[in-house]
């Protein structure tokens, strides 16, 4: 995320309903190649009682989450598992 923005109040956000499992999903779906080079496991586990509908700017939570999994694959040793 750009702090700078964020900090001047210049950041717009959408709001818009979405399936928090589909896009933790699709996150992890753009990671699955580096993870499987690196000979890693991966399971997307959302929490039973986070609801399966959420409004958010969709494109920050996916911002968000693939910045996790990239610092996930990057220092989880080979074997390792990630979950999201």
């Amino acid at each position: 995320l750009d702090l700078t923005k964020i900090s001047a109040g210049k950041m717009s956000l959408k709001s818009i309903d979405m399936n928090i499992q589909q896009v933790a999903q699709l996150c992890m779906d753009m990671y699955a190649g580096q993870m499987k080079e690196k000979n890693l496991r991966w399971e997307v586990c959302v929490n039973p009682g986070v609801p399966t509908n959420v409004s958010g700017d969709r494109t920050r939570v996916v911002q968000i989450l693939c910045n996790l999994l990239s610092n996930a694959t990057k220092f989880t040793t080979p074997g390792g598992l990630i979950k999201l």
